[in-house]
């Protein structure tokens, strides 16, 4: 008697077990998978309606896989979305698009899974309106590693088209000069684009009457090089 309730019991714990084990299972795919039955998102519609995500940028979990190199993570990153497909995902200077994949359809809940043209793979959950904060700088330092150490993904090595210097690009940063160069390019006192070789914009000069004095010849006038403080004539003499 006492041997047949034993064997009871051991089946009774092996379902026990195996019962855990789908649990675990379902619950690995549902915080980790992009499918059609996952729970759904404070930006979903009511149940019963179709989800709706007009033209705009969201905030997405991404969960990130190389397949080439193995590396996987997730980040917080903004996704363009039009007509209802992920067309655009946005990292630290630069972004993914339809140049790198082909934009895929967001289900009822807000879910896509985007695999550019080289076999990576972005799992995309839309959770909320444009985020405030993401993950865009850890993400592109981490394909920059990932790129250094397995080799797995391209990198370009560029110049800055201003000075030469040089600038580490990826196939979807579409940067052309170095900061310091760009930086030039911005009046320190408004903040609008001026010409990089005047300290300050033309109106900025205008409007505070500014007058700058060559420390070559002495001459004053309001064209000179931010650099060194000389004028054109001094610049073009070798000053």
């Amino acid at each position: 008697m006492k041997q047949g309730i034993k064997r009871v019991s051991m089946k009774q714990r092996v379902y026990y077990v195996l019962i855990f084990l789908v649990f675990v299972v379902i619950l690995e795919k549902c915080e980790h998978g992009c499918t059609r039955h996952s729970e759904s998102y404070e930006t979903s519609s009511s149940q019963g309606e179709e989800s709706s995500y007009p033209d705009n940028t969201y905030c997405a979990d991404v969960s990130y896989y190389n397949p080439d190199t193995g590396f996987r993570n997730n980040y917080t990153l903004n996704v363009d979305v039009e007509d209802g497909k992920v067309v655009k995902i946005w990292f630290y200077k630069g972004w993914l698009d339809g140049d790198q994949f082909t934009a895929k359809e967001l289900n009822d809940n807000g879910c896509c899974e985007v695999i550019t043209y080289d076999g990576r793979k972005f799992n995309v959950k839309i959770t909320g309106s444009k985020c405030s904060f993401t993950d865009e700088v850890i993400v592109y330092d981490h394909f920059d590693k990932s790129q250094l150490v397995n080799s797995g993904e391209e990198q370009v090595l560029k110049n800055c088209i201003e000075c030469g210097a040089s600038i580490n690009k990826n196939g979807y940063n579409q940067e052309i000069k170095c900061d310091a160069c760009k930086d030039k390019e911005i009046c320190p006192l408004c903040g609008n684009m001026k010409v990089p070789v005047q300290k300050y914009c033309l109106k900025c000069v205008s409007d505070n009457n500014i007058v700058f004095k060559c420390k070559v010849c002495g001459e004053e006038g309001e064209l000179l090089f931010n650099d060194n403080m000389t004028c054109l004539k001094c610049k073009l003499n070798g000053y």
